[in-house]
């Protein structure tokens, strides 16, 4: 635990983009994403130039889709989370197939 003097010597040290609330709790911003599919992640990757000559939408991303589990979107949206968190952003808006099992990856990884 800080005493009074020591917490208030990190506080004039701190950076300036981090907010103190108490000697024990350091707050950070971070960023927010308003459009993400974070389940998608785990299909990077996966088309190459040819696959743009038509509706890569339709004729690709939809077949795949289709055939995800509910197991499926939770796991890659869970490694979404990570991806988002460890490069700043904790906070998105998520809209995908099986909502729930994308709501259990964000408790899984504490994503907002």
């Amino acid at each position: 635990m800080f005493t009074e003097a020591e917490f208030a010597a990190a506080l004039d040290t701190a950076p300036k983009f981090v907010l103190t609330v108490g000697p024990d709790t350091l707050l950070f911003p971070a960023l927010v994403n308003a459009h993400t599919h974070l389940a998608m992640g785990a299909l990077r990757g996966i088309t190459d130039g040819d696959a743009f000559t038509g509706n890569v939408v339709e004729d690709l991303f939809f077949r795949i889709e289709t055939a995800l589990t509910r197991e499926d979107v939770r796991a890659f949206a869970r490694m979404g989370c990570w991806e988002a968190l460890l490069a700043g952003t904790g906070s998105v808006w998520e809209h995908y197939y099986f909502a729930d099992a994308i709501a259990e990856a964000f408790l899984d990884t504490g994503m907002t």
